[in-house]
Parts: C-alpha cells; structure tokens; sequence
C-alpha cells in the first residue's frame, strides 16, 4: 500500500520535481514500516530479524517505485553542455565500476550480484533526481518545505516514541552486553537498524536547520523537531551518527556568517537539549524503576563515547594497526563475521569490485567535491552551505555504512545528493523554469 501510494504521489505531481522527491524520500524513510507490527507482537527481535530479511514484498514494492521514479525524471533528461559534461563524468564512473565488477565477477554469491545492481542504480538515481531538480525554483522549494515540517517533526516524534517503547519492552533486536555486564538495548524504531535510524536522524536536522534559517516553517515547530532529533539520536545509541552530526554542524559554522552561526547554533542547542532530556535523568536515576534499568545501559554506552572518539586515534599516535581500535568502529574496517564484507563503503567497493571499482566511484566523489569548490565564494549562499555539510556527512557515514550498497539506504542517499548537486547549480534560485503546460 505505501509502495502504491508513493507511486500515485510520483505520477500526480510529476510536474513537480520537488514533490516527486519529497515523496520518494518519504517511501524511503518507511520502507520498513511493517516492522513494527512484527515489534509490537512481542516475538523476540532475533526472529524479527529473521523475518525481515525474508521480506520479498517489501523488495517488490522498492523495485515498482526505482521504476516509477525513473520514468517521471526521463522527460527531463536534456542534455546541454552542462548536462552533458555531468553525463560524461558518470559514465566514466559507470565504465569504470563495469571493468572492476566484471574483473571480480562472483555471479554465484547473491550478495555480491545485489551490491553492483544497488551500486549503479543509486547512479542512475542521483543522475536522473539531478535532471529533475535542477528545474526547480527557490520559491517551490520553500514552499513545499513549508508543507513537509511539520509532518516530518510528527514523524520524527513518533519515531522517538516508537523507540523509546522498543528498549523500555525489551523488544530491540540490537542488544549486545558492555563491559559492565550490563544488556544494552538500542532502539531501531521505523528503520529496522539503529545506525539507519541515526543516520535518517542527521539529514533530517540538516534539513530542519535549513527551514529555520531560510524561515521555511515556523521556528517553534522546528526547534521543536530538533529536539525530537536530539532524543531520537540517544535512543539509537548510534555514536557514529552523532559524531558525523558534531562535523556537520562545524562545517556549517565555519562557513557561515555571525548572524548564519547564531541560528545554527541555536538549532543545535536544542538539540542537545533533547539529548539531555533523556540522557541526564536516566542517568541520575537508574535504580529507581524498571523503565529506569532499561534505559540505564543505554545511558552508559554514551559515557564512554569520548574513549571509543580516542581509540580512532590510537593507530596514529602509537603505530598500532587498526585491529587496536574499539571494535565497534573496526567493523566498519572489517567487517561483522570473519570473511564477511566490511561496513564501510567504500572498502565493500573494493571487496566487490577491486581498484577499478574504487576509481570509478572516485570519480562520482571527485565531481561533487569540485562542484561545491566551484560554488563556494566569500559571502557563500545558503544552499551551499547546506549542501557541502551533507557533502560531508554522507561521505564519512560512507566510511562507516554501506549507503551506496543497502536499500533504501542508497535510495534516500542519492536523492539528498542529487538535490545537493542540483542546488549549486547557479541557474538554481532565478532563472530555472518548469515544463512546458505545468502549472
């Protein structure tokens, strides 16, 4: 039903580019919405599992709107110079990732054959949601901003509630027991895995603090989300996902003006906020209740997060090898099982492709970078910004998650990349019209 619904959404307003991807981005932030019937039915979350990964409808349904998408952005393929030159650049990525693949063919291995079919669909996504957003007008933009806000801070909340009943239950899947002997459950909420949840956390604060300088939506609503944010990343337990939103939100500052920090930081102090909200009291209080008791490991999974900060350095200053560092991050670096492919992107490019593969994916990389460079000036408009802090946070979640291999990971990712892209584009916010008969 929501995969017919999203489809509705495309064709509906395929005229409008922004609203095509507002719904696209939608279907990937619940493509794992019939989790929580399983959650809610008290099976232990071993068997969730289980049952998930067995899901084909919900691949079925992935696959009809990658269809539908694909075929709202093909009367927008116009290929100018410009558009030609990005083209180019993806091709030679394309060709490149072709060689590596074929050189490393393992057609036997379903995984393998499922990583190269999701790596050049999310090129061909984020080529084709670059040729539909590039069309877009600022003030369409705001607008359609101003009617996703406030369903998305519901949706964050509900998010947070969900979550927050997952741990307190004892219904998280992902449980593992710390130093202490202590079983530390971490909430996955709408997304089926905690690091998802973190990660969809980060773009959408991003997004948010977007809204609250540009005064997309009112500022008490959005504050209100950067607070549901701040809980929501608490009950993930994701470190990651809160270490890469910390680098986001100084590339932010350190390009913005006094006036441009100011309201960054803002959105960040109530963020924290809502972190806090959570965290201290939890903390403070663990043994007074049972709901006290199952949130407690959680709390102390993050007083240790500035050990496991400081191990990522250890290689460096004492020329110890990676095995050394905290295992939760060395499994970004080698992988979950013994000869399983590793977490981080751009090594599981690697595995499955060799260097080819890497230089092909390189040049995707190299031609975004260039174009944020291109785009970034003294006084360096709004959008800009934005889009070079996704620039950054996408490529360091990339070092930690496989976002170009995991559906709808890479769904979601190639569409927020795309309207980065898009968004530099210097024709973006004046001269850029619709189709010819929309209106």
């Amino acid at each position: 039903m929501l995969a017919a619904l999203t489809i509705f959404a495309i064709f509906k307003w395929r005229n409008y580019p922004e609203r095509v991807a507002a719904s696209c981005l939608a279907y990937a932030s619940c493509h794992f919405l019939y989790t929580v019937v399983y959650l809610l039915s008290g099976k232990p979350g071993s068997e969730w599992v289980l049952w998930n990964a067995g899901e084909e409808a919900a691949r079925l349904s992935g696959s009809l709107v990658l269809l539908a998408s694909f075929l709202a952005s093909v009367r927008y393929l116009k290929f100018d110079r410009k558009r030609i030159k990005t083209a180019q650049l993806f091709g030679a990525g394309g060709l490149f990732l072709s060689v590596g693949y074929v050189l490393n063919a393992k057609v036997t291995n379903g995984l393998w054959v499922q990583d190269v079919l999701s790596s050049f669909a999310a090129l061909a996504c984020c080529f084709s949601f670059i040729s539909m957003l590039s069309t877009v007008r600022k003030d369409s933009l705001q607008a359609t901003l101003a009617a996703t806000i406030p369903w998305l801070v519901l949706f964050i909340g509900m998010a947070d509630l969900l979550g927050l009943y997952e741990i307190v239950s004892l219904q998280a899947w992902a449980t593992y027991q710390n130093y202490q002997g202590l079983i530390v459950y971490r909430a996955s909420s709408l997304f089926f895995n905690p690091n998802w949840y973190g990660a969809w956390l980060i773009l959408a604060a991003v997004l948010l603090t977007y809204s609250y300088e540009e005064k997309a939506a009112p500022r008490s609503l959005v504050l209100l989300g950067m607070v549901f944010v701040g809980a929501g990343l608490f009950l993930s337990g994701s470190r990651a996902a809160l270490s890469i939103a910390v680098v986001a939100s100084l590339i932010l500052v350190a390009l913005k003006d006094a006036a441009g920090r100011r309201q960054i930081l803002t959105c960040g102090f109530f963020c924290a906020l809502g972190f806090g909200l959570v965290f201290l009291p939890t903390l403070m209080s663990h043994q007074i209740t049972a709901v006290d008791r199952s949130l407690y490991p959680l709390a102390a999974r993050w007083t240790s997060f500035h050990m496991e900060m400081a191990s990522l350095a250890q290689p460096f200053v004492t020329g110890s090898t990676v095995s050394d560092i905290s295992p939760e991050f060395a499994i970004s670096f080698h992988g979950r099982f013994l000869g399983a492919i590793r977490d981080n992107g751009f090594l599981a490019t690697f595995d499955n492709g060799g260097p080819f593969s890497v230089i092909g994916l390189a040049f995707f990389w190299i031609m975004w970078a260039v174009v944020l460079g291109r785009n970034i000036r003294r006084k360096t408009p709004t959008h800009v910004v934005y889009a070079c802090a996704i620039f950054v946070a996408f490529t360091l979640w990339t070092v930690v998650a496989r976002t170009l291999q995991v559906f709808p990971m890479w769904f979601f990712g190639s569409i927020i990349v795309a309207a980065t892209l898009a968004a530099t584009n210097a024709s973006h916010a004046t001269d850029s019209k619709r189709l010819e008969g929309s209106q």
